[in-house]
């Protein structure tokens, strides 16, 4: 038998959450990333894509959310007007996921009690419409009480009729998406926003073949960048007016925003163009952007990163504006992008390589040799013996001796 549970976005950051997870499908960088292909099939909804809300943790909430099952309906509230009607598909306890969708609040707590939902309905209901059988006003997560529920059984035979009833009849949209009705499959039912992506995604493989056709992705008479930057903001951003850096997760109007290349843009090569769906990523002019491209920060295995061997360039205000989000996680690394971020760090991060006797390595200078004694620890000062015949002792600074074997 259905409940019916409501959840309020009354603040700034509450508005700004509903456009990353109720609005708009949770980002699929995000999805692949935290998801195992089991854990999507319970929690996709019929569109093939996921939305979702949560609860901070706290003893009601906590309460709230173990009464909450598949099937029970959830309605948003904010200005005194019911936003958006749907149904719960699957409850899901994963702080890591929830950080990555919504970061994290000014106590560093963040949604972790989260339910994934069927695709949001845009409805527009004032609360005292509905005052008789729900409530007047809300504070944070609510389970409406069996005593209510019953009241509006008796008056409409379910709780089903009366979400139709009183909340999508009214405001001419299309009844909720049901939990246990399987899809239909029909490629007609293609929403608008879906053929604006093909169309855009047409556009980019066109710039780029011509480009490949002609010899040169960056050949400036070709007048590719401005044209690429331009739909890839498109293809990236759409048509919103603000949106979320995925460094610093703080969000911007969109002319504050730049599609950043996680590769060098001058180091891709045309497959790596080609792949525009991975190879960029939003970041911010007020100055994610240039620490990230000038390799003040870096991702490693999906997490922010300060590079520490630039700590001499860095400032004071440098570095308190990397600690606000060193350490987070990054919701645009997955096994897609890993290879494009992992080129960025090697670009800019200097790899520690401890020897060990019998190593087979390369010299800048001497060429290849064999590792037959070490000194010292981390600095380590290597005897090698090199194909000419002669044994050096050669200290390793990170940069001129690479490990073949």
């Amino acid at each position: 038998m259905n409940k019916l549970f409501i959840f309020t976005a009354g603040n700034k950051p509450a508005r700004i959450h509903l456009k990353d997870s109720i609005e708009s499908s949770i980002a699929t960088r995000i999805i692949d990333t935290h998801l195992t292909s089991t854990q999507k099939e319970q929690m996709q909804a019929k569109d093939g894509n996921f939305y979702a809300w949560g609860a901070i943790p706290g003893p009601r909430n906590e309460v709230m959310w173990s009464n909450l099952n598949s099937g029970d309906y959830i309605l948003c509230v904010y200005a005194n007007t019911y936003q958006y009607v749907s149904q719960c598909i699957h409850k899901y306890h994963n702080k890591e996921l929830a950080e990555a969708i919504w970061g994290l609040d000014n106590k560093d707590d963040t949604w972790e009690y989260m339910y994934f939902l069927t695709e949001p309905t845009k409805i527009s209901v004032p609360t005292n419409n509905v005052a008789k059988y729900l409530y007047k006003g809300y504070r944070g997560f609510t389970e409406i009480t069996d005593f209510r529920l019953n009241n509006i059984r008796d008056d409409f035979t379910s709780i089903d009729n009366f979400i139709n009833d009183q909340f999508i009849n009214v405001t001419g949209n299309v009844p909720v998406e049901s939990v246990n009705t399987s899809s239909s499959g029909d490629d007609s039912t293609t929403s608008t926003k879906e053929k604006i992506d093909e169309s855009i995604k047409e556009e980019i493989a066109k710039l780029y073949e011509d480009a490949k056709s002609e010899g040169s992705l960056n050949d400036p008479r070709l007048s590719t960048s401005r044209k690429e930057q331009g739909l890839l903001r498109k293809y990236l951003i759409k048509d919103d007016e603000f949106y979320k850096c995925g460094i610093c997760k703080t969000e911007l109007p969109v002319d504050m925003i730049v599609a950043a290349h996680i590769k060098k843009r001058a180091e891709c090569s045309i497959d790596d163009c080609l792949d525009y769906k991975n190879i960029v990523m939003p970041m911010c002019k007020m100055g994610c952007d240039d620490l990230y491209e000038k390799g003040y920060l870096y991702i490693e295995k999906g997490v922010i990163k300060k590079n520490s061997d630039k700590g001499n360039d860095l400032t004071p205000i440098m570095e308190s504006y990397l600690r606000k989000f060193e350490n987070k996680v990054c919701a645009y690394y997955s096994d897609r992008t890993k290879k494009y971020f992992d080129w960025h760090r090697s670009k800019f991060k200097k790899e520690i390589i401890l020897f060990s006797e019998g190593n087979v390595v390369q010299h800048q200078q001497f060429g290849v040799g064999k590792v037959i004694s070490i000194e010292g620890g981390q600095k380590q000062k290597l005897t090698i013996q090199f194909e000419d015949g002669e044994a050096r002792k050669l200290i390793d600074n990170g940069e001129n001796i690479k490990l073949l074997i």
